[in-house]
């Protein structure tokens, strides 16, 4: 058994199963912090949400008959959106009861609560499109988990060749010592792809 063949096969696998092993860290890292923004741009977008449920109740409301609410459920975004779209829609038929000089004051509260509620839907869109985005595409952390894992697998393979002094041990251990060099191209690839 050649002790300087098994030191190289050892090195390539301990370099191999250590950049697995970071690679594997930083992906978790990765999706804690795409999770972490999506969960801050629920919690602003709730927010936004009861504040403006909160100004149409206490501004806008008393300016009508029977001075109407929303009542939804605010942990329920779409749901929300769309019970201030009908709220909306169900004033424009009403003739608020106010004077004559307040109508101005009201159309500008209306206008606010439009400008909200659009901030409110970019903000969902967004978090929506962030969730659903991919830390990295498939097809690089595909090909990266591949590699490695030939990688791996010819290196262990190597070990064996070794250990059993197989006449083609010298002829395996470049080889893989070359897949290994080569194995920059995927890492790379996936580094340069990570979001």
């Amino acid at each position: 058994m050649d002790a300087s063949l098994l030191s190289v096969l050892s090195a390539v696998l301990q370099t191999y199963a250590s950049l697995l092993g970071i690679i594997g860290m930083f992906l978790v890292f990765l999706r804690q912090n795409k999770d972490s923004r999506v969960r801050d741009l629920d919690t602003r977008l709730r927010a936004k949400i009861d504040s403006l449920i909160d100004f149409v109740n206490r501004e806008i409301a008393p300016a009508y008959d029977n001075e109407p609410r929303i009542r939804v459920d605010s942990q329920n975004c779409d749901e929300a959106l769309e019970a201030i779209v009908e709220y909306k829609a169900a004033r424009k038929n009403e003739i608020p009861r106010i004077g004559t000089e307040d109508i101005k004051r009201l159309l500008i509260l209306w206008t606010l609560v439009e400008r909200e509620r659009k901030d409110m839907l970019q903000l969902r869109n967004e978090s929506q499109a962030l969730s659903k985005r991919p830390i990295m595409p498939n097809r690089s952390f595909l090909f990266f988990v591949s590699f490695f894992a030939l990688e791996l697998l010819l290196g262990f393979s190597g070990v064996l060749f070794v250990m059993f002094e197989h006449s083609l041990q010298y002829t395996v251990t470049v080889i893989i010592v070359i897949v290994a060099m080569v194995g920059l191209v995927p890492l790379g690839n996936l580094l340069y792809r990570i979001r």
